[in-house]
């Protein structure tokens, strides 16, 4: 399964976001999707925090680096599925 997701990656294709639209696309529920998108920024957040205190900057960047684009997938399913914010 490694391989296949590690050849997938190299090709540019976005595995967990594939996963994630797979959960999506059989679920009643549209904010299951959106829980699991910010269960994932939330991880990242911790690992990047994680890896500052071990003095790992380069792997806390690459952590924090992945943030606007899962933060961004986040507000695009919202607006999509027409969830009601408050600005």
């Amino acid at each position: 399964m490694e391989e296949l997701i590690r050849a997938a990656e190299e090709r540019g294709i976005d595995v967990e976001d594939l996963i994630i639209n797979a959960i999506k696309s059989r679920s009643n529920d549209p904010m299951e999707s959106i829980r699991i998108r910010l269960e994932l920024a939330e991880r990242f957040i911790t690992e990047a925090k994680e890896r500052l205190n071990a003095n790992d900057a380069i792997q806390a960047s690459e952590k924090r680096i992945k943030l606007p684009r899962r933060l961004l997938s986040i507000s695009r399913e919202i607006e999509y599925e027409g969830i009601p914010t408050s600005d």
